[in-house]
């Protein structure tokens, strides 16, 4: 139907106050990774990677973000040759999240 393209178009042209939150999250969390002194990639994507220098660690802190309800894709070899997180961020997620997000990091220190 014409209508419902026409109305998903027009949702899609004026959706720059999510793109804008989404950036600005993005931003926060590069900054909060940074922190940290990782190995990280400090993209605008809302799509972040945390890479480990070894299997356990990773795993580790997955295990424990699971424990906490954050929910990461934890990739490891031979998809890719270090393990690493993968965190995606989304219009829905806060401040607070990453905030929460990196105390329980922080605790796996």
């Amino acid at each position: 139907n014409l209508y419902f393209i026409k109305r998903n178009i027009e949702k899609l042209i004026n959706a720059d106050d999510r793109r804008t939150k989404l950036n600005s999250l993005s931003k926060y969390f590069n900054q909060k990774l940074k922190a940290l002194n990782v190995n990280y990639n400090s993209s605008n994507s809302p799509i972040k990677f945390i890479e480990f220098d070894d299997i356990e660690a990773a795993e580790n802190i997955h295990q424990t973000l699971l424990k906490h309800h954050v929910f990461t894709s934890y990739l490891r070899y031979p998809t890719v040759t270090k393990p690493m997180l993968r965190i995606s961020l989304s219009y829905f997620h806060t401040e607070q999240d990453i905030d929460r997000l990196f105390e329980i990091l922080h605790q796996e220190d």
